[in-house]
């Protein structure tokens, strides 16, 4: 006769399991900011690299099937990752991107910009992670042969010679100064020539 009841809550398999998990990504974290102060100039530690190699201590304060509401772990847990040469890296985007340039066109090194994207997968020491990279090129001309042939022709003259050199994104424009000459300086030192660059990636 008589009695009660109550609510009772026990530790199970998969709260431990559940709890190991959420420990092991919150010591991955602190991990990769350890290995992250220890990178050299130009490298990085790809997150997906950092594993667990060798677990020190798992501690926990609760059993299986044991009465309780919450329960602790403590765990000393020896981590790994691969550290990237990216300057390495940036040189063969470069140089991919740099065989992308059409004949008769030229890189601007200055122009290059580098940026790493995501890691694609990781197969044990090795990362393999997208570089997107872009940059301007301009087509090669020989000036000094250009100023010659401009030499004394008259606006139409140079532009339709102009409209004949190959490798061009827009159509050339030419300015005369003062305006009043109508042709071009019979001095090719007094003739400027710019190539302006397209953009490429």
């Amino acid at each position: 006769a008589g009695g009660d009841k109550r609510l009772v809550t026990y530790v199970t398999n998969e709260d431990r399991a559940k709890l190991r998990e959420q420990v092991l990504n919150k010591l991955k974290e602190e991990a990769h900011s350890k290995l992250e102060v220890r990178i050299q100039q130009g490298e990085f530690v790809a997150p997906e690299t950092i594993r667990p190699v060798n677990i020190l201590e798992e501690t926990y304060d609760k059993a299986v099937n044991e009465e309780a509401t919450s329960m602790g772990l403590k765990m000393r847990v020896f981590f790994s990752g691969t550290f990237v040469d990216g300057q390495k890296a940036n040189e063969v985007a470069q140089q991919a991107l740099t065989r992308k340039v059409k004949t008769g066109y030229q890189m601007l090194p200055q122009s290059v910009q580098l940026t790493p994207k995501e890691v694609q997968r990781v197969e044990g020491d090795t990362v393999y992670f997208l570089i997107q990279a872009q940059g301007a090129a301009v087509a090669t001309f020989g000036e000094a042969k250009i100023r010659g042939d401009l030499s004394g022709k008259t606006l139409a003259e140079a532009q339709l010679y102009l409209d004949s050199l190959p490798n061009q994104a827009e159509r050339p424009k030419i300015e005369i100064f003062p305006g009043w000459l109508g042709r071009i300086a019979r001095w090719d030192f007094r003739i400027y020539i710019n190539v302006a660059p397209k953009a490429t990636g």
